[in-house]
């Protein structure tokens, strides 16, 4: 990910997590909430920001590895839920070296408004990543964003078809593609939208 894009990040964090925390997962996953994993599994939090989706699965009972380049906003994370059970991985796509020297295989993977942030070139890297760190029964469920975004926090127009086709010759059956409207009121004016793409490992 371009070094650029973490630092509007931590140039805003603040007001971000503000935005992040005022919305309740259950309504941010809501479109994909049936393919959600049932039993306990290890789940990874990609792109994990304040940690608020990371935790909501933890709060079910998961293993949680909440993946994060922002150190501000893993601070903030502490100081919210002090008592979280979550592990934080400084860590960040399109590689994430760190997460792959922990040699773990995941039942699940969230990647939760990441991916325009990654040009066409770092996608397929992507996807190879997130492939060797996955089980062969594991699944990704990615929101892919269509819309303007941040200028501090350059955007890469997100082709639909092609995602699932980089996926699919990646090592991932595509499950279900749900469009969305933005839970952000500001975003939801602004017109931006998303789609959820649920992808397996085979």
């Amino acid at each position: 990910m371009d070094i650029s894009v973490i630092e509007g990040y931590r140039n805003e964090h603040k007001q971000l997590a503000t935005l992040y925390e005022a919305v309740e997962s259950s309504k941010v996953l809501s479109p994909v909430s049936e393919f959600m994993p049932k039993s306990p599994s290890l789940i990874a939090d990609i792109g994990a920001g304040t940690g608020r989706d990371a935790n909501y699965f933890a709060s079910m009972g998961h293993i949680v590895f909440a993946v994060e380049p922002v150190d501000e906003f893993r601070e903030l994370s502490a100081a919210i839920r002090p008592d979280s059970s979550i592990e934080w991985v400084r860590d960040c796509l399109p590689s994430l070296p760190v997460v792959q020297k922990l040699n773990m295989k995941f039942d699940f993977i969230l990647i939760s408004g990441v991916w325009h942030h990654l040009c066409e070139e770092d996608q397929k890297t992507a996807f190879e990543s997130l492939r060797e760190i996955l089980k062969n029964d594991g699944r990704v469920i990615m929101s892919l964003r269509h819309g303007p975004g941040a200028e501090s926090r350059r955007c890469y127009p997100i082709d639909v078809a092609l995602t699932q086709n980089t996926a699919a010759k990646s090592g991932f059956k595509v499950v279900c593609c749900k469009q969305a409207d933005s839970v952000q009121i500001a975003n939801k004016i602004a017109g931006v939208h998303w789609d959820w793409l649920v992808l397996d490992g085979f």
